[in-house]
């Protein structure tokens, strides 16, 4: 399966050694809506810094280019922090 979770146990002291930071979000109907919010409590839980946030409709492109500006700008923030 591709769930997240299974593989962070084993790497969470790795990601926080790192600073790793992840920012996601899911549509209130996407299919993985319930995945990604159990694996933002697993970051939660492993101390792992992260922004997860659901976001009205689907998995589809139009959520994807109304959260592309702010993902870049999340990222490029934590790259000039580096």
């Amino acid at each position: 399966t591709n769930d997240p979770r299974l593989l962070l146990p084993h790497v969470a002291s790795v990601l926080r050694t790192h600073h790793t930071y992840f920012w996601f979000y899911s549509g209130s109907t996407d299919r993985f809506r319930h995945q990604n919010a159990a694996f933002a409590r697993e970051l939660t839980a492993e101390h792992i810094s992260h922004r997860y946030f659901r976001v009205y409709g689907g998995h589809n492109w139009a959520i994807w280019r109304d959260f592309a500006r702010p993902a870049y700008l999340a990222a490029a923030t934590r790259l000039g922090h580096a």
